[in-house]
């Protein structure tokens, strides 16, 4: 039984593969290149911070004209508008402009209408237009596609691994367990895989958390806890995680179920607390099934 780890540094962060199979080193070697060719193909494909990417091209043409795009490029695109309806528009990639205000994206140079939200992102087929001048950023759920696309290229008797930064998918997940840190701390809390997938994101003003912006507001979450979703992709849990800081805070944790997630939040102490049951529960309902 042959193994294999390998790190890279791509989407803004360090990507790990970890493979085990009944093969040799070098096929090991071979599938982890290719799935991080698949990696780099996303990356160099939806950045924000790539001036020739077809996401930057998208964000200079389509407040002027209907944009053909990639079956890639469409699938996250309509990804973000599903997860921007279900919310009511909690989760919304048009805030990039706010970001770019707040120096946390590059400035593109790009004209923005204040009043533009997802919902003047027009999705026909395989053409996109904006009816108000915006910037898009697929963030986060670009990542998550990403390492959905990478485990793709994985058989399934070889036992992958894949995390790019908080985004975890695993192809043999059951009886699996994970660690996720404690927030401030370099501590872990150790949890059952409910899913495939798995994504965590802390929402502060430092340098290594993700910021989220509330699209009501304009305004930054500040909440130090950690939120962690399980989906059965890692582009699903990424968006979650957006959707499960903002519709906590206005109590509607249940439209996470309807989406096929599990949110668990995790405070300063670890302790643990199911984002849509009762709040001060130290062993959620949700783990209780996965154990």
């Amino acid at each position: 039984m042959a193994s294999l780890e390998r790190c890279q540094p791509l989407l803004g962060t360090f990507v790990e593969i970890s493979l085990r199979g009944d093969c040799s080193e070098d096929e090991l070697l071979r599938l982890s290149s290719a799935a991080f060719a698949q990696i780099r193909l996303v990356d160099e494909a939806m950045s924000f911070h790539r001036p020739d990417s077809e996401l930057s091209e998208l964000n200079r043409n389509a407040a002027q004209r209907a944009c053909l795009i990639s079956p890639a490029l469409r699938e996250v695109l309509a990804e973000a508008l599903w997860l921007s309806r279900l919310s009511g528009g909690l989760f919304d990639v048009s805030t990039a402009a706010k970001l770019v205000h707040n120096k946390q994206l590059p400035d593109p140079g790009i004209r923005v209408d204040r009043r533009a939200n997802w919902e003047d992102i027009d999705l026909q087929g395989a053409t996109v237009r904006f009816t108000r001048p915006l910037l898009i950023d697929l963030g986060g759920i670009a990542k998550g596609y990403a390492v959905d696309q990478a485990m793709q290229v994985i058989p399934e008797q070889i036992q992958c691994t894949i995390n790019a930064g908080g985004d975890l998918r695993m192809n043999h997940w059951q009886g699996q367990r994970v660690g996720i840190r404690i927030p401030g701390s370099d501590q872990l809390r150790e949890l059952p895989m409910c899913a495939a997938a798995l994504a965590s994101s802390v929402s502060l003003q430092t340098r290594n958390d993700v910021v989220i912006i509330d699209p009501r507001c304009g305004s930054a979450v500040e909440d130090p806890r950690s939120y962690s979703v399980f989906a059965s992709t890692a582009m699903r849990a990424d968006g979650l995680t957006k959707i499960a800081v903002l519709g906590q805070r206005r109590g509607d944790g249940e439209l996470l179920r309807r989406a096929g997630g599990i949110a668990l939040i995790i405070d300063a102490d670890g302790e643990v607390t199911e984002l849509s049951g009762p709040t001060g529960v130290p062993e959620p309902q949700a783990l209780a099934a996965c154990s």
